[in-house]
């Protein structure tokens, strides 16, 4: 993504997530190459204080139906506040209807060959 869309955040339940995800169908190395990844990265890392806690808890409430994780209600509150015009997510589902410029799976298949080893060994995922 590399910019392409403007400044990339993410938030420390979104990190959180994907770092048990990889250590657990992965491994210790594949989560450790993803955290130093983003540590090398211009990504900015939006973490959660009381304030947002509380826009989080409100927006599930709002969202009785909706297969909406707290980690992706506390993004739509990112997003918000930030005034940020898109979310790149593999879970368009949850988000349908909530956000208007997703950049969805379709996304990676788009990836040239060499952009997905180049991702995979930032990661140091063999």
């Amino acid at each position: 993504m590399e910019g392409k869309w403007g400044r990339i955040y993410t938030t420390n339940l979104i990190v959180a997530e994907t770092a048990t995800l990889l250590r657990y169908r992965i491994g210790l190395k594949a989560t450790m190459g993803f955290l130093e990844a983003l540590n090398g990265s211009n990504m900015k890392i939006i973490f959660m204080d009381e304030l947002l806690y509380d826009k989080t808890i409100k927006t599930l409430v709002k969202q009785p139906n909706k297969r909406l994780s707290f980690a992706d209600a506390f993004s739509i509150i990112t997003i918000s506040e930030l005034g940020i015009n898109y979310l790149a997510t593999y879970d368009e589902r949850s988000f349908k209807g909530l956000i208007n410029n997703i950049i969805g799976n379709e996304y990676s298949k788009i990836l040239p060959k060499e952009e997905i080893d180049r991702i995979l060994k930032e990661i140091n995922y063999k």
